[in-house]
């Protein structure tokens, strides 16, 4: 909320000063559509936050518009303060301003209608001491974050991931968690699509902060909880192995391994329902583990301190879906946000994500991610 908060401040602010520095003494009706797009904004933040439509209309204002147009306004007020000290130096912060806004918001235009559909590959080999010998080359898959209602605009990308995953020649495939944004609605029209993703040792998912479906209107608790179940039966429909605080032994050959599930265990105001003793119940001491947990805080929080499990997957971050290099916003909220960690011989693997809850991705590419198990 203080985010919201303060993002409102820095658009009123900006649009205040481009208003006054630039605008207010032309005449004639044309400069009042300076504030056509913060009227718009103001009607999809009360009025289309339930629709998918809406959510991309102010994807479109912020990432196109107000993003821009507070770059402009950040030097343009940098100029016009240096200009009190070196006259020119107003002049070099306009023509910084244009340039560096119309750069901004050609990136926007790109992420908003090509970048979240740009699906990518990749590979990262995850070595371990310990690694039973038979899993050596052993290839997961991980897809996360599909928040599959935002494909409603491009039903065709779904199809197109699926292929791209049993492409990628899997020995098993692994969803970790957040099918959705708001409601089992959003999943119904691709559970059939869904269904085609195979791979030998199987189709496995856990449930992420958004399917516990907690960001919608209910008028009764018992309303949330029948669709939860519900959207839980759809993702077995679709021939996922929902494990809720569970775990799965793998064979192969005389060696196995063990997948284990968690549900969603995040810090506040993340739902936190995480067991992790109840989801190794019953596996044998020393087996080599892999844990699908949503949010990677769970890595440090109790996964390190409390458990043996060598390999963790996760993904809820989605690097904020914007990334240049090294950099992305979603640094400075966790410590671990996208790629490969490691704590020793421990290992944490987060997924950027292969959806998003906006239509909007720059650099943080939709990505499916092949782990390729060696042993060392």
């Amino acid at each position: 909320m203080k985010f919201v908060l303060f993002g409102m401040v820095g658009i009123v602010a900006a649009s205040l000063w481009i208003w006054f520095i630039y605008l207010r003494h032309y005449k004639g009706w044309a400069k009042w559509l300076h504030w056509l797009p913060l009227i718009l904004l103001v009607l999809c933040v009360a009025f289309g936050g339930s629709s998918m439509l809406g959510w991309y209309l102010m994807t479109a204002l912020i990432t196109a518009f107000f993003i821009p147009q507070g770059v402009f306004a950040v030097f343009s007020f940098i100029g016009r303060i240096g200009s009190l000290f070196w006259k020119p130096f107003s002049k070099c912060g306009l023509i910084s301003g244009i340039a560096i806004s119309s750069v901004v918001t050609c990136m926007a235009l790109y992420g908003l209608v090509f970048g979240w559909r740009h699906v990518i590959v990749n590979e990262i080999e995850v070595p371990f001491a310990d690694l039973p010998s038979s899993f050596d080359g052993y290839r997961i898959a991980q897809i996360s974050d599909l928040h599959i209602g935002t494909f409603e605009f491009s039903p065709e990308t779904i199809s197109t991931i699926v292929e791209k995953v049993n492409a990628s020649a899997p020995d098993v495939i692994l969803f970790t968690g957040d099918m959705v944004n708001l409601s089992p609605d959003e999943l119904e029209p691709f559970v059939n699509v869904l269904s085609r993703l195979s791979a030998p040792d199987g189709v496995f998912s856990i449930l992420g902060n958004h399917d516990y479906l907690g960001y919608a209107h209910y008028d009764s608790a018992g309303e949330q909880e029948a669709q939860e179940h519900r959207l839980m039966g759809m993702e077995r429909s679709a021939g996922m192995d929902l494990l809720l605080n569970e775990n799965r032994i793998i064979r192969h050959g005389c060696d196995s391994i063990a997948l284990i599930g968690v549900e969603n265990d995040g810090r506040p105001p993340f739902p936190e329902r995480g067991d992790l003793t109840k989801a190794q119940a019953g596996l044998p001491s020393g087996i080599f583990k892999v844990l699908m947990s949503h949010d990677p805080t769970h890595w440090r929080r109790k996964v390190l301190p409390d458990t043996d499990i060598d390999l963790t997957l996760s993904g809820h971050t989605h690097a904020m879906q914007f990334r240049i290099g090294n950099f992305s916003p979603s640094m400075f909220l966790y410590h671990e946000w996208g790629g490969l960690y490691s704590e020793g011989e421990r290992r944490l693997f987060v997924s950027t994500g292969t959806g998003g809850n906006i239509a909007y991705r720059w650099g943080a590419w939709p990505e499916i991610d092949v782990l390729v198990l060696r042993r060392k």
